[in-house]
């Protein structure tokens, strides 16, 4: 089955992702990337087309979020192979909710531990999850397709994950973050529940550090624009 239906699956996610422009920012940015995430996706799908086109809609949703294309691949990778499992893991609202404090906390770190006001693309990367990013850079100024992708993407994640409250629902104060934490965007940036002050203010994940993250970003920016 999986040899049979192989090529016409290729084209169905190839075409679903390829027709995004959020989809189309990634791939300017890593074009690699962007061939190993559908590569993946075709692999795991296994000959299943249900499985692809739920799985396409994910990596759209999640693309329409910010996400860079390391974290689309290991969504993909973790994603089951077996229907049930897979719509019980896009039903489960847990998670999800959990993914959107860890990235708007480490937003908001970011923010904080800057010693002065952090440039979109300086922020976009620090962003970058691999520590050794930085070095593996050019030493010359992005093109301006480049540039544009990596401001859009940052825009969609900051978006995404620093909502206004609901309507009808109240913003509430918070005193723990500093007034340099507070991002206006056009959505705004203001955590609307109480919990997320106190905590947001925490490390969100092992292994992360925004100062050793905002370094390594202070190096790309030097080497893009000596």
């Amino acid at each position: 089955m999986k040899k049979l239906t192989e090529v016409d699956i290729q084209t169905c996610i190839t075409a679903k992702l390829g027709e995004n422009r959020e989809f189309q920012a990634l791939r300017s940015l890593g074009d690699n990337g962007a061939r190993g995430l559908i590569e993946g996706a075709i692999d795991n799908a296994k000959g299943v087309f249900l499985w692809v086109y739920s799985v396409a809609r994910l990596l759209l949703e999640a693309s329409s979020n910010g996400e860079p294309l390391s974290e689309l691949c290991v969504l993909v990778d973790s994603l089951p192979p077996d229907l049930t499992a897979l719509f019980d893991k896009i039903l489960l609202p847990l998670q999800e909710n959990e993914k959107q404090f860890r990235k708007t906390s480490e937003l908001i770190q970011f923010v904080r531990a800057s010693v002065k006001l952090t440039r979109v693309l300086e922020l976009s990367f620090a962003e970058e999850a691999d520590t050794e990013f930085a070095f593996g850079l050019a030493v010359r100024p992005p093109s301006y397709t480049a540039e544009e992708a990596r401001s859009e993407v940052l825009r969609r994640h900051v978006t995404a994950y620093s909502k206004v409250p609901p309507r009808g629902e109240k913003a509430v104060p918070c005193p723990h973050v500093p007034a340099k934490c507070r991002i206006h965007s056009s959505n705004g940036w203001r955590p609307h529940r109480g919990e997320l002050c106190g905590r947001g203010l925490s490390t969100p994940r092992e292994r992360f550090d925004p100062n050793l993250r905002l370094s390594l970003a202070h190096i790309a920016r030097i080497k893009t624009f000596p």
